[in-house]
């Protein structure tokens, strides 16, 4: 028999403490500074209040299924995670790639070398460039 939802409005929310001491035991130390167990655990319960009327029976058996919605929703963010992964080390704003980019074209225009027929055979490579494919 599952638990009764009209006399206790939160019954999943017992069940919080639980489940954040089950999120804080799998973390991953190189995700904690981008997502929260808590905020797992929240999604948790609320993807189980989505799907209450799909339960069938009794405190063991919920406690299980929320097992299973929480490791489901670890293993997604696992999965999320690795897609995204960066190196901030080799992070750059968007505005130190753009002024980068910037003075490697105006060194390569203004290149000493240059003859003003080669600078402007540049430039209109340049101007054929920026208007792309």
């Amino acid at each position: 028999m599952s638990p009764d939802l009209s006399s206790d409005p939160m019954p999943l929310e017992k069940y919080r403490p639980y489940l954040l001491v089950l999120a804080r035991g799998q973390w991953q130390e190189w995700f904690q500074s981008r997502v929260d167990p808590e905020d797992l655990v929240q999604k948790t319960l609320v993807e189980a209040h989505d799907k209450w009327s799909r339960f069938k029976g009794g405190e063991v058996e919920l406690a299980a299924w929320l097992r299973k919605i929480l490791h489901n929703n670890l293993i997604d963010l696992v999965r999320a995670q690795k897609r995204v992964r960066r190196d901030p080390a080799k992070e750059t704003s968007l505005e130190a790639s753009i002024e980068d980019s910037a003075s490697r074209i105006d060194r390569w225009l203004a290149a000493d070398q240059s003859t003003p027929s080669q600078r402007a055979v540049k430039n209109e490579q340049l101007c054929m460039l920026s208007k792309g494919p």
